[in-house]
């Protein structure tokens, strides 16, 4: 059976997929500062105080703060699903949660939908592209049983690939029972479209002016590349 996830926020744009990258005088600022090759989740950008839901049925594994994402909820299914042809329990990441917003606590079991706590934008935040960017980073992580495993996001359900680049998370969007592209935008936010064209023309003046070397342009160019199917599949 395939996960099924709800969608954490009523409204939202996103700011940053998975798999992101940015970059900095040539250098992958995921990889220096936080070790993924990439954004290893997605954040959904609402307002600050803007309850986030349960994107399914669940245990509470962890209600925490750390210097990365801040304050925090950690669920895991009770049943396991296929991810790839392995059967693996899902682990969902809620970060940067507001403080004192939290209403669940370890070892809660929880329906989807239900309301775990507010955003904010505790912790680390890198790459966000609004200035407005109160937002839910979410992640996902397919999780197997192991008895020898340390304490942390549930002791004994550890990642089942933390080396992929991602410490084992994995894109969500396909597990999402509706579109991304049809979140509704919170009132003064630009619609994912009008993000990945104003996104693109950054990309643009940082190609026109840079001095870098043809292949620190080259990076540019992909990045745009990736930002232009983005507005193809949007339109």
């Amino acid at each position: 059976m395939k996960l099924t996830l709800k969608h954490p926020l009523e409204q939202f744009v996103i700011s940053q997929p998975f798999g992101n990258v940015l970059m900095q005088d040539g250098i992958n600022v995921y990889q220096t500062q936080l070790g993924d090759i990439g954004h290893p989740g997605i954040d959904m950008v609402g307002t600050t105080g803007q309850p986030f839901y349960a994107a399914h049925d669940g245990v509470v594994i962890a209600v925490e703060q750390d210097g990365r994402g801040g304050i925090g909820v950690v669920l895991r299914t009770e049943n396991t699903f296929d991810f790839d042809g392995q059967e693996l329990y899902a682990k969902t990441l809620y970060w940067h949660a507001q403080t004192g917003s939290i209403v669940v606590k370890t070892g809660d079991k929880v329906t989807a939908g239900q309301h775990l706590g507010n955003c904010d934008s505790t912790g680390v935040r890198i790459g966000q592209i609004l200035a407005k960017d109160s937002h839910l980073h979410f992640g996902l992580i397919p999780s197997k049983f192991n008895p020898g495993a340390p304490p942390g996001y549930g002791a004994y359900y550890e990642a089942f690939d933390y080396n992929n680049g991602y410490h084992g998370c994995v894109d969500p969007a396909p597990y999402f029972e509706a579109p991304l592209n049809n979140a509704i935008s919170p009132p003064g936010y630009p619609t994912l479209a009008e993000q990945a064209v104003v996104q693109a023309k950054e990309i643009l003046q940082g190609i026109t002016k840079s001095a870098e070397p043809v292949s620190i342009k080259q990076e540019f160019l992909d990045e745009l590349l990736k930002v232009v199917e983005l507005i193809k599949n949007l339109l």
